[in-house]
């Protein structure tokens, strides 16, 4: 497989990664994430979910944490928009999502 060569060990790299539903990161960029931080990249990440309300908004927490465990910094941020409603919701996640965009710069998506 060929690596993205994005950051190489002890550069810095900052990534946003974004789901709508608590396990969508880990499925998608799970091991993107594990493998740039082994490599020892400086890894800045922001975490954000957006469905995961109650129960699953603490195991989304938990995930993330034990994730990001080497990372350089990390900020999780779970939202609990109803999941299947989005369309519904939709005034309130993109105005959820521009202030995200507001307080966030990364290097990747």
């Amino acid at each position: 497989m060929r690596g993205l060569g994005l950051a190489r060990r002890g550069e810095e790299l900052s990534i946003l990664c974004l789901g709508a539903h608590s396990d969508d990161i880990e499925i998608g960029a799970g091991g993107t994430i594990l493998g740039l931080i082994a490599s020892g990249v400086k890894l800045h990440v922001d975490w954000c979910v957006l469905s995961a309300g109650g129960q699953r908004s603490a195991e989304a927490r938990a995930s993330a944490e034990a994730f990001l465990e080497g990372s350089r910094s990390s900020t999780v941020d779970v939202a609990d928009f109803e999941d299947s409603y989005f369309p519904a919701h939709s005034r309130s996640i993109k105005k959820w999502l521009m202030d995200l965009r507001s307080r966030v710069h990364p290097d990747v998506v």
